[in-house]
């Protein structure tokens, strides 16, 4: 459950996002992937509970999340989310100039990544969305971006 005090961040995070919102989406202005995850969804991960630049200081194979190299491209989803050092789903991230709500290239590549680990969900956000796919049925390349739960 979400405490005031992270009403709060989680209201100032996406007024931040929304102030600034044409730039973000601006796709000649170059806000990319990485600045999106620092600026807005590892917060937002921080702010709903998760433990994401590993404060608490476990042991690396019990961290909660498990993000990918910022720098790197990979066939890799950009998080690992687990219990107890078991992963239990992944979260793909996309630049907010992404309309994950159109496009469904990232929708059946976050899907992908869920079915091949044998996770029941996937998510996939570009902030302004976040969807949740269900990854107990094989996607097919003629799936579309349906979105299951949006507006951050």
């Amino acid at each position: 459950m979400i405490n005031n005090n992270s009403k709060i961040k989680l209201q100032k995070l996406v007024e931040q996002f929304h102030k600034n919102i044409d730039f973000y989406k601006n796709i000649q202005k170059g806000y990319n992937e990485h600045s999106c995850r620092i600026e807005f969804i590892d917060p937002l991960l921080k702010i709903l509970g998760w433990d994401v630049a590993n404060e608490n200081g476990v042991a690396p194979q019990y961290r909660e999340v498990i993000a990918e190299n910022y720098s790197s491209r990979s066939d890799r989803p950009d998080y690992t989310m687990t219990l107890r050092g078991v992963a239990k789903f992944f979260i793909e991230a996309k630049k907010p100039a992404i309309d994950i709500t159109k496009i469904n290239t990232p929708a059946i590549q976050t899907r992908k990544y869920g079915w091949n680990a044998k996770h029941k969900i996937a998510i996939l956000t570009n902030f302004e969305f976040l969807a949740i796919y269900d990854t107990c049925y094989f996607p097919q390349e003629n799936d579309n971006c349906t979105i299951v739960f949006n507006g951050i």
